[in-house]
């Protein structure tokens, strides 16, 4: 005789999703966009509610939904990390609540341009830091976890063995928040991300803006 197997019940709120299938689709021609995701979870439990993505080809108009790649592509997540540098922050006891740094560009030996926010701040705390999205801030608490104080113009001395090892407290404390490793979820094919592999010294600096690794 037949026994009644396990049952799957998915998390997915159905109401929810139709209502971001169109949402997807209309934000392709408002924003005249080559592709928009959405992706909605329960913060209490990690449940997905909503899984959509939709890509459009700009030459026959057609309308392709891709909504795999909300979890199997890989991308660099920028600003969003800046939260995750913050955490590394107060973590490795770089800084404490209401710590100030100035925000102005930054001159590194041998660059033709600038390390910058889209703006100059001035002195700002972390709260500011994170409700205006300061790189400098972040690039700050990237060189005192490699030991290394800022000169300007002056060169950024972070050896392989320190750079190595500075990066990996990042990874390892980015991972702690969910960047940089598997999700759990029970599907085909996932990966962790591309890590990036260059160790210029700089690129501690683009890892805390999330311009380094994929997720």
């Amino acid at each position: 005789e037949p026994i009644d197997g396990k049952d799957v019940t998915l998390t997915t709120d159905y109401k929810i999703q139709a209502i971001a299938e169109k949402v997807a689709e209309k934000g392709l021609v408002d924003n005249q966009a080559k592709r928009v995701s959405i992706m909605v979870m329960n913060p209490n439990n990690g449940e997905i509610l909503v899984m959509s993505a939709k890509e459009i080809n700009k030459e026959t108009g057609e309308v392709k939904d891709i909504s795999t790649g909300n979890f199997l592509e890989a991308v660099e997540i920028g600003s969003t990390s800046k939260a995750g540098t913050l955490y590394t922050g107060f973590k490795e006891n770089i800084i404490v609540p209401n710590t100030y740094f100035v925000d102005e560009p930054l001159w590194f030996k041998g660059s033709t341009k600038a390390k910058k926010s889209w703006k100059t701040m001035g002195n700002i705390n972390e709260i500011d830091a994170l409700a205006w999205s300061s790189n400098v801030y972040m690039f700050r608490i990237a060189m005192k976890l490699a030991g290394v104080e800022y000169v300007p113009h002056g060169a950024l001395n972070v050896d392989l063995n320190r750079f190595v090892k500075t990066l990996s407290t990042i990874r390892r404390d980015f991972g702690e928040l969910g960047l940089g490793v598997k999700t759990g979820l029970d599907v085909p094919n996932e990966s962790d991300g591309y890590k990036g592999r260059d160790t210029a010294p700089g690129h501690l600096l683009d890892a805390c803006i999330g311009q380094y690794d994929t997720y």
